[in-house]
């Protein structure tokens, strides 16, 4: 497994057309608010700087080599890949991202040309399905159990420095992106009690409360409970300061409190984004 320095791709300076071009991917991913428009801007925008056939991410909680998947999306990933690597429901084995975990930051694989000794599990899988390459980044929520993490595999251009430089530059802009596309879908399973909770009393309450606030209110109320600023959530959503503003005080409303901190001693007596 490859990952380089993490000195030499800060180092790695982007030539001035790589650079421009990067500037016009970032600036189109601003505009994605939904997972078919992360998919289709990874499909298109995306190939001018980081050229792939294959592309997995989504939100997780990695537990040393097992990753929770708590929502995917994917294009042209191989079919049965997570199924050959399962632990659990919903589980499956990566010591590439369990690395990832520890490093925070870009990993590279590349399959050897020839194979020596036994092989890990999930490699033998990676190149049963002609993967050949792969590189992998993500950010790690701050105060969450959660992760958002970026995998595109077959790669077309070169490995190494450049290509960690730009994952570095790119995966913050689509964590961000990723959070506005899923957070109310992850928020929305929460409420309705997928994540372990039975009680339908309990479940009917939280159901009431959340249906009460917008899509846009329940992301404004997730990075909330993550101690977020109103600048800091502007910033994530993609909207102005004023506008989140309004939000958190609707959120309060919706909620019957008057400060952060009711509103988030709220949320933990429901349950509402356990």
């Amino acid at each position: 497994m490859e990952n380089g320095n993490a000195d030499e791709s800060v180092r790695t300076r982007l030539s001035p057309e790589l650079a421009h071009a990067l500037v016009d991917v970032l600036e189109a991913l601003q505009e994605v608010n939904s997972a078919g428009q992360l998919v289709d801007w990874a499909i298109n925008d995306l190939q001018r700087v980081l050229p792939h056939e294959m592309m997995a991410c989504g939100v997780a909680v990695i537990d040393g080599e097992a990753v929770d998947v708590q929502k995917l999306l994917q294009h042209h990933w191989p079919e049965n890949y997570f199924q050959q690597l399962s632990v659990g429901e919903q589980k499956f084995v990566s010591p590439v991202m369990a690395r990832w975990a520890q490093e925070q930051r870009p990993q590279i694989y590349v399959s050897p040309q020839r194979r020596e000794g036994s092989l890990h599990r999930w490699e033998e899988v990676f190149n049963d399905f002609g993967m050949r390459n792969m590189v992998g980044h993500g950010v790690r929520d701050l105060g969450s159990e959660f992760s958002s993490y970026f995998a595109f595999a077959r790669l077309t251009g070169p490995t190494g420095p450049q290509l960690q430089r730009i994952m570095q530059l790119l995966t913050p802009h689509m964590h961000q992106a990723l959070q506005r596309s899923v957070a109310p879908e992850l928020l929305k399973l929460a409420a309705c009690g997928m994540r372990g909770r039975d009680d339908s009393a309990s479940v009917k309450e939280v159901q009431a409360v959340f249906d009460r606030l917008t899509e846009r209110e329940r992301i404004v109320l997730h990075w909330l409970r993550e101690g977020k600023t109103n600048r800091e959530i502007a910033m994530i959503c993609g909207r102005s300061e004023h506008t989140v503003k309004n939000q958190v005080e609707s959120v309060f409303q919706k909620l019957a409190v008057s400060n952060r901190t009711q509103a988030c001693a709220r949320v933990v007596g429901l349950r509402l984004l356990d």
